[in-house]
């Protein structure tokens, strides 16, 4: 969901149409950190973001890599705990990466829709706020 809500502000921020990001530089990656590879988001997650309209449906996961990391300027991290992996992966990645809130937002995997709803609306106004922070 973050990624799919990221690109949709970035690219009101720019006044672009979210296709239109990568031709303007920006690569928007969601990597996860437990190595999951090509798992389709869930049918809760497609549906918090459509109420957004933001269409998630085409994601896959992507495991998270040293490689990745080295290729972002930013890493916002849901929970402490990525953080901690990304750093551990990369202890050069500490200063750019960072909590996307003030404190962990809960993967809600496995809940009902509704705490999909919330996990998502926790996510929009986190992504707002670092947006507004980014120098583009």
């Amino acid at each position: 969901m973050a990624r799919g809500i990221f690109s949709k502000y970035l690219a009101e921020k720019l006044n672009c149409d979210i296709d239109q990001l990568g031709k303007m530089g920006y690569k928007i990656f969601s990597a996860g950190t437990l190595g999951m590879t090509g798992v389709s988001a869930s049918t809760e997650a497609v549906k918090s973001c459509a109420a957004k309209g933001i269409n998630i449906r085409p994601h896959k996961s992507e495991a998270l890599t040293r490689e990745l990391v080295e290729q972002c300027d930013f890493i916002f991290a849901m929970e402490q705990m990525h953080r901690d992996r990304v750093i551990a992966l990369d202890q050069h990645a500490a200063e750019k990466c960072v909590l996307l809130a003030e404190s962990d937002i809960a993967d809600p995997i496995g809940q009902p829709q509704q705490v999909y709803d919330d996990c998502a609306e926790l996510i929009e106004k986190a992504v707002k706020k670092r947006i507004s922070e980014l120098v583009l």
